[in-house]
């Protein structure tokens, strides 16, 4: 059965792992390692699931074509993807003392490159 509505379905599961990344960090302690990388993953699915609808809407506001209509779904996923991506790396730099300002703008010109390489592949 195909999904009629995939923008709703997103917002769910945004509400639902925002609520979930609430409770994991408040009744799970963030000891060892499965519980630091369970929570980076949380963290993960909820941004993606979180930018994902946003990506769909400015996409559709700004892009008017048949060919984007019907691959807009697969085109804001991936761009969700790579935000959530983007931040978690630079959270996860954060985290290990590692981070300095200009892996910003490496990681930032990485996810251009990455969605200059997917969108020139169509």
């Amino acid at each position: 059965m195909a999904n009629r509505h995939p923008m709703l379905t997103m917002v769910v599961v945004a509400l639902v792992a925002w609520v979930g990344l609430g409770l994991y960090g408040k009744f799970v302690p963030p000891e060892g390692a499965l519980a630091r990388s369970l929570f980076l993953l949380l963290v993960f699915i909820t941004l993606t699931a979180t930018f994902t609808p946003i990506a769909l809407l400015v996409g559709r506001r700004l892009i008017r074509s048949k060919w984007y209509a019907r691959h807009a779904w697969r085109h804001a996923f991936r761009q969700g993807g790579l935000v959530a991506l983007a931040i978690l790396a630079n959270l996860a730099l954060k985290a290990l003392d590692a981070w300095f300002w200009a892996d910003i703008i490496l990681i930032a010109l990485a996810v251009v490159l990455i969605e200059l390489i997917a969108l020139a592949r169509k």
